[in-house]
């Protein structure tokens, strides 16, 4: 190393003051990779398909729901590119619309639901 170089760093180092602060890169690091896990464990998160049920028996499901304030977990019949079914909607049936009904302020049409549980 050079004499400039060498001079450089105890020059450096004398002069450096550690103001005491707490370092926030190694935060963010651990809340970035607990993230980027959680969201690994979701994406890989093998969801099981439950027997599919009839329009009828959806329909009273939905109903019984809607009057008593219950809640729902709705599995479609929609997968994803990964041939895998999303997540349950869970929620309070809010409303219904012809075809449609309102579950947590989300929209999803009767006829793509697969199964229902109270």
């Amino acid at each position: 190393m050079s004499d400039d170089f060498d001079r450089r760093i105890k020059s450096f180092f004398k002069n450096y003051h550690d103001r005491g602060m707490v370092k926030w890169a190694g935060f963010y690091l651990s809340d970035h990779t607990a993230k980027i896990n959680a969201d690994y464990q979701r994406r890989t998160k093998k969801i099981r398909p439950r027997p599919a049920m009839p329009l009828s028996v959806i329909s009273e499901q939905l109903l019984q729901a809607f009057v008593s304030h219950q809640k729902v977990k709705i599995q479609l019949k929609i997968k994803n590119i990964e041939a895998q079914y999303e997540p349950d909607i869970e929620g309070r049936v809010e409303g219904y619309n012809e075809d449609e009904i309102i579950v947590s302020g989300q929209r999803i049409k009767i006829t793509e639901i697969n199964n229902i549980l109270l």
